[in-house]
């Protein structure tokens, strides 16, 4: 018998953890809707950009609710069943309406949804679906629906995520079901039967107990209660129509394995035949004492949402085909290429068998003739014909009178001599659409036939007409093409400079002439002439097709053209250069050919790339030291809230010792972290500006492993990770700094931790590979995109900044270990399979040249500075706090203080007083610290003075200017006690 899960434990479905809440009499717990991601069937929408504009008669033909935004959020579109859900009707002609149309869009909790956390708002982020998403829509007048998302991202053909397509169903009665479970407290049979859903029990075997109208509605027909097993349905099917034993159904796991099930999908055979595809979502029912007593199943009818889904996948399938035709029109100039484009096109978008196109051509002598191109299955029913067959319904159509649309030609009277003669022995439904010019001329007629009757319906007929009047229009232009194929104008063109070269060529002749400016660019001879399609050849491969669609566009619109382009030259030379052109023509409209001059550019070219690598890198150095100081305000701020907030708990008169010391351990954990972060942007200016020291010594691997597990602890414990640890069982030495390479392997460990979901786990093993050690740090986490590993170890770079686990960090973790190895002369690479991969870094040391062990493993620590003798000591700040709190910190130690706020006021203090040591800021008001220092240098006489630095900067050249204007010590902000004390005791050096 299965046992009743508990908060904690591990689901089967793999997620941690049950839901708890007060059952209803039913025993179901959830009261948000949840889905099973992989059973939602994949909408499809955006398999072709031109979602972003589909026509108003598709949208408004959709079943479902539907808008679209654009790649900043705007919306493009909806429909009306969007804005009857919305409740209202959002402008977008501002471009401010962003995201969605609804007044107010909530979670099922009841929360807002932050403007940039919504739905569609994510899918622009992160380019990811969103399948299975309910959100309440709050309207103006305060009423309520819930909804069911579908949102899909809309790429380019370059994979340029240019928007995304939302398709909303609303959901509102099967919410109001699931609520209904947790608040009715009718008795369980009353409640069935209220419920809208379809609901039913069973007992631990599987047996029904009880099940509403609803249930039976579905079925078709009553179950037999306490007879009928695991479901009422009289026979079950998957999805894809294959059986379903009753005894594998949903009700039957989540009995047999006591788990809840979500959103599975099936269907419902009833005993006439008809299917109903339903969600089920089973949930067992446990007595007080954890025993499994039987199950609750809720059935959802989606026929409409499967109909809706299946529309769309075809109304997108139809906006595809319209944009491919429309693409393919655009650059095609034949007239029989236009014609079967438009044929195979066409015959595709209304599944026709039978696509002809009859369209007017004339000869060389101005004579009419009718050709045709033909599509589909059935090529042999037209075969017999050059011609389109003279009868009168094609009359008809070629004079003018409009589409013809037969449901079945059997039914026409004297149908086998009209349309296609005897074609018409095979086809039943006939379309025919006249091809009409912008100028009213009759260009041709497309015709359509299928072998069933009634198969073309008024919205195929309007299709047709919408690819009519774009083979209208390319015929048109490819008419104009024509025309200035055959009359050619020769026009003069002056050359701008010297170093411009004319060039020609001559239809006739088929032949190109150089000036010798043109044939020195093109690095050739101008005699003897070159035919043109050897001067085509010598165009970059990657260009030429750019510059014979120009030279084309030069022909149609009679109008100068320009283009840039490289010239492969027979040297091997590569040139840029910057042609302009014109067709050229006799006044009797025979066609000559082309006109033009030509000029080097590749020295502009060169500069301009040049300007451009500089721009991207400013542009690239600007974004991240934007993102930076963004991070840094945002590092510097999460310790800064909880200092406030302990020092708003120690003001308080009612605080508790224990709450005292909470506070106090808080304020000096928050501050340590300030200061790590300060210290490892030090680390990086350092290491950059080659002035780090390292610190040598001979140590044991086990030293430096221990020391970073000892920093990494607390973190791979707060995540609930598990790591595994694996070092020579012989000991290892290296010549290295202990400090840093713990801090390297900290680096490594705390970003295998960050970036590792909860519960995951994180392997360290060292090996000895020959002179090397080498440490390989693996994590189960998150993985590194392929594109990110070379980059994963820049400055201020973070990978993944929506991992929840990854907040916190500057982003230089990573590469200030890479530095750190560096200097020890290792090296440190980063390798992952992909994302959700995990990642492993790898970190290779040279070992100790001398293989006897050191004196000892760690660097000798000094004892603890005793208790500091009584001073006078002064200090100096403009900063009123930070004079205050140093100032009462030394008065607490017996220490008599004075105080000071500007240098003018510090030297008179400082001459009239005689402190014995004097702690000093150096961005001081009237006279900065540096100014101060030396005069009280100059001033003060024999008596023993210690002048110490208290600033924020702590770089080598602070220090060493400190030192120059008479400081004896520099300590940087965040002043540890320790150091301060240390100072206090030993006084000046050499005193």
């Amino acid at each position: 018998m299965p046992r009743k899960p508990t908060p904690g434990d591990h689901r089967p479905d793999g997620l941690v953890g049950y839901a708890e809440s007060t059952p209803t009499g039913l025993g179901l717990t959830p009261l948000r809707i949840q889905h099973d991601m992989n059973a939602a069937p994949p909408s499809a929408l955006a398999s072709s950009a031109a979602i972003l504009d589909m026509p108003l008669v598709l949208r408004e033909g959709l079943p479902m609710a539907a808008y679209a935004c654009d790649a900043d959020g705007r919306i493009r579109w909806f429909n009306r069943r969007a804005a009857s859900l919305w409740g209202r009707e959002p402008l977008i002609q501002d471009g401010r309406e962003l995201y969605c149309g609804a007044y107010q869009l909530l979670d099922l909790d009841g929360s807002s949804f932050a403007h940039d956390k919504q739905p569609m708002a994510q899918v622009l982020r992160t380019g990811t679906g969103n399948h299975e998403q309910e959100v309440i829509v709050q309207r103006q007048d305060g009423t309520r629906a819930v909804a069911l998302l579908q949102i899909e991202p809309v790429f380019d053909e370059g994979q340029v995520l240019i928007g995304a397509i939302c398709c909303c169903t609303e959901t509102t009665a099967r919410y109001q079901t699931l609520q209904a479970l947790h608040e009715n407290q009718r008795t369980p049979s009353e409640l069935l039967q209220a419920l809208p859903a379809a609901i039913y029990t069973t007992d631990a075997k599987g047996y029904i107990t009880s099940f509403n109208a609803a249930a039976v509605a579905l079925w078709g027909w009553e179950p037999v209660i306490g007879s009928s097993q695991w479901c009422g349905a009289w026979r079950l099917l998957w999805p894809d129509g294959t059986h379903l034993p009753h005894e594998e159904c949903p009700m039957a796991i989540t009995l047999k394995e006591g788990r809840p099930l979500r959103g599975i999908e099936a269907m419902a055979e009833r005993r006439d035949g008809s299917r109903v595809p339903f969600l089920a979502y089973p949930s067992p029912i446990w007595d007080e004492h954890g025993t499994l007593i039987g199950a609750v199943n809720m059935l959802v009818d989606y026929t409409a949402q499967k109909h809706s889904e299946r529309r769309l996948r075809d109304e997108a399938n139809i906006n595809e085909t319209l944009s491919h035709i429309s693409e393919m029109l655009v650059t095609e100039l034949a007239l029989p290429k236009i014609a079967q484009l438009v044929t195979d096109g066409a015959t595709k978008l209304i599944a026709a068998q039978f696509g002809a196109f009859f369209y007017n051509a004339q000869d060389g002598q101005g004579e009419r003739y009718m050709m045709y191109a033909i599509s589909g299955e059935v090529h042999e029913v037209a075969s017999p014909f050059t011609v389109a067959p003279d009868t009168d319904m094609l009359r008809r159509l070629f004079q003018g009178h409009g589409a013809v649309r037969v449901d079945d030609l059997t039914q026409v009277p004297g149908y086998k001599e009209s349309v296609l003669g005897h074609a018409a022995q095979t086809i039943k439904s006939h379309l025919a659409v006249p091809v009409i010019s912008n100028s009213g001329e009759f260009l041709g007629a497309l015709l359509f036939g299928h072998s069933l009757a009634g198969v073309f319906t008024e919205r195929h007929e309007q299709l047709i007409g919408g690819v009519a009047n774009q083979a209208a229009i390319a015929i048109d232009n490819a008419r104009l093409y024509t025309r200035l194929q055959e009359v050619a104008e020769r026009l003069s063109l002056a050359l701008s400079a010297a170093k411009l070269g004319d060039w020609s060529w001559m239809v006739e002749s088929d032949l190109v002439t150089f000036s010798e400016n043109a044939a020195r660019i093109f690095g050739i001879t101008a005699e003897p002439l070159k035919p043109w399609s050897e001067m085509v050849d010598m165009i970059h491969a990657e260009d030429r097709e750019q510059v014979i669609q120009a030279i084309g566009q030069a022909v149609i619109t009679r109008q100068p053209t320009s283009i840039e382009c490289r010239i492969a030259r027979p040297d091997g030379r590569s040139v840029w250069v910057s042609a302009w052109g014109m067709a050229n023509s006799h006044v009797d409209g025979a066609n000559q050919g082309l006109f033009g001059v030509i000029q080097d550019i590749s020295e502009r070219k060169q500069m301009e790339e040049e300007l451009r690598k500089r721009a991207s890198a400013l542009a690239d150095t600007d974004k991240r030291k934007d993102e930076f100081l963004a991070t840094l305000a945002h590092e510097l701020r999460n310790p800064l809230a909880p200092l406030r907030t302990s020092l708003e708990v120690l003001q308080r008169k009612d605080c508790t010792e224990a709450q005292y010391v909470a506070a106090r351990a808080v304020m000096s954990r928050q501050v340590a972290q300030m200061a790590i972060l300060i210290d490892e942007l030090l680390d990086v200016s350092r290491i950059s500006s080659g002035k780090v020291i390292l610190r040598r010594e001979n140590i044991g691997l086990q030293a430096i492993i221990d020391h970073a597990l000892e920093m990494t602890l607390p973190l791979i414990t707060e995540y609930g990770h598990r790591i595994s640890v694996n070092i020579p069982a012989a000991p290892v030495y290296l010549h290295a700094d202990k400090t840093r390479l713990a801090q390297t392997l900290s680096n490594l460990l705390n970003n295998a931790a960050k970036y590792t979901p909860k519960g995951g786990d994180i392997w360290l093993d060292a090996t000895v590979d020959g002179h090397d050690i080498v440490i390989n740090i693996r994590d189960s986490g998150i993985g590194i995109a392929s594109e990110m590993l070379e980059r994963v170890f820049d400055v201020f770079l973070q990978i993944d900044r929506n991992f929840e686990q990854a907040e916190g960090g500057l982003g230089i973790g990573l590469s200030l270990a890479k530095r750190l190895t560096a200097l020890h002369g290792g090296s440190l690479t980063a390798h992952s399979e992909g994302l959700g991969k995990g990642s492993l870094f790898t970190l290779r040391l040279p070992l100790l040249a001398n293989l006897e062990a050191p004196m000892h493993d760690t660097l000798p620590i000094s004892a603890e500075h005793g208790a500091s003798t009584a001073r006078r000591i002064l200090v100096v700040d403009d900063n009123v706090d930070c004079l205050e709190s140093m100032a009462m910190l030394l008065e607490l130690e017996g220490h008599e203080v004075l105080r000071a706020q500007d240098g003018l006021d510090a030297y008179r203090i400082a001459m009239q007083k005689r402190p014995d040591i004097v702690f000093m800021d150096i961005g001081l008001p009237k006279l900065n610290g540096y100014e101060t220092a030396q005069k009280l240098r100059e001033d003060y006489g024999s008596q023993a003075l210690t002048l110490v630095a208290i600033s924020g900067w702590g770089q080598d050249k602070d220090r060493t200017l400190s030192l120059q204007a008479g400081f004896d010590f520099h300590l940087v902000k965040p002043v540890d006690f320790s150091a301060l004390t240390m100072v206090i005791n030993e006084g000046r050096p050499g005193a």
